[in-house]
């Protein structure tokens, strides 16, 4: 619908509060996202609603420590391989948010380093909750170039797919089951040899394609009840 990086606070901000609803009340929320949502403005809407945050920042952004003067995160100069916690830090010479923490990590698979503000202490600790955040990696890539190509519409007023997106989410969760039948009973490797190649809903999706030409069982099904 949008192309990567663009939206800003304008577009977010609504939308949390279109999610504010759904929270219940008193419980504990920690919001995880990546750089497309590193504005300062939706860091202080997570403070304003007590949430715990981790997002990605961009490396041109200004951070100043307790005992620096302003500078980019690129200056770290991070190697590959290399991680640094960073404590009581300001983000943004202009606006100065803070204090936060930053985590600045290059992994050795990655070709640039990649850095996260958080509320909570920078450590070994919330670095493997941020990156927890990657599960739902696999969601986009099954409702775009690995499955549905939602890419594909040409879609441009955002009101239009919504009947599109409920058929999406329906079968998403009519698929994912299937792909964790096959993964508990075995029959996995008739479609994939390598796990980490598919998804879930790309399993079963590829195994109701499967059934179609070579007979085989659909263990799960989709029942409408206290429709009226």
């Amino acid at each position: 619908m949008l192309r990567f990086g663009a939206t800003g606070a304008a577009e977010q901000l609504p939308l949390l509060q279109r999610v504010l609803p759904w929270l219940p009340p008193q419980m504990r929320v920690c919001f995880y996202a990546d750089s497309e949502f590193r504005t300062l403005e939706m860091q202080l809407r997570c403070q304003q609603q007590h949430w715990h945050w981790q997002v990605g920042l961009h490396n041109s952004l200004l951070f100043k420590a307790p005992d620096g003067d302003w500078q980019s995160l690129k200056c770290l100069e991070l190697q590959p391989g290399e991680r640094r916690y960073l404590q009581n830090v300001w983000l943004g010479c202009q606006q100065a948010f803070g204090t936060v923490n930053l985590i600045a990590d290059w992994a050795p698979s990655e070709t640039d380093p990649h850095y996260w503000a958080v509320d909570l202490p920078a450590d070994p600790r919330a670095w493997r909750r941020g990156r927890k955040r990657f599960q739902i990696e696999p969601t986009f890539r099954d409702w775009k170039s690995y499955g549905f190509d939602l890419e594909a519409i040409h879609i441009r007023d955002v009101d239009r797919p919504e009947h599109l997106l409920l058929g999406l989410a329906l079968t998403t969760v009519w698929l994912m089951p299937i792909g964790e039948w096959l993964t508990h009973s075995g029959r996995r490797y008739q479609l994939a040899r390598r796990i980490s190649d598919y998804s879930l809903l790309r399993l079963g999706r590829d195994y109701l394609e499967r059934t179609r030409t070579v007979p085989g069982h659909i263990p799960v099904g989709l029942t409408l009840a206290g429709w009226a």
